[in-house]
């Protein structure tokens, strides 16, 4: 599979270096990014690469950004609270690379229109 944003890309989004192993999880992360991204966007998406001589649009390279960094700096999805002394700290149902649904629905812009096909019914008994 082409790699569509690069370990570099990461680091500049997230403004910090990589370390040899931070850029092997994050070319872990790319990988399995670039494929939820691709899923979504499906046949249409498939096509516009292929057409645009393997270029995948501006804004679902800023998807994958997205999913990586989010998978990167919390990979186990904790959010936390904090009020004076009362402090509160959950794990979400989701970890490591996933999708919103806002960026869900971008990927499937490019998924083809369902369109209606007019069956006729024939008699086959005679």
């Amino acid at each position: 599979m082409p790699s569509y944003v690069t370990e570099a890309n990461v680091a500049g989004y997230l403004q910090r270096d990589l370390s040899a192993q931070d850029t092997a999880t994050v070319t872990l992360l790319l990988n399995v990014a670039e494929a939820m991204v691709l899923a979504e966007g499906g046949t249409g998406l498939a096509a516009h690469i292929s057409a645009s001589g393997g270029l995948l649009p501006r804004q679902l390279q800023g998807v994958i950004l997205a999913a990586v960094a989010r998978a990167f700096t919390n990979p186990e999805n904790m959010r936390s609270e904090q009020l004076g002394d009362y402090g509160y700290t959950s794990m979400n149902d989701r970890a490591g690379v996933y999708l919103t649904e806002d960026e869900k629905r971008l990927c499937r812009r490019w998924r083809p229109a369902v369109s209606s096909v007019r069956v006729r019914a024939y008699d086959v008994l005679r």
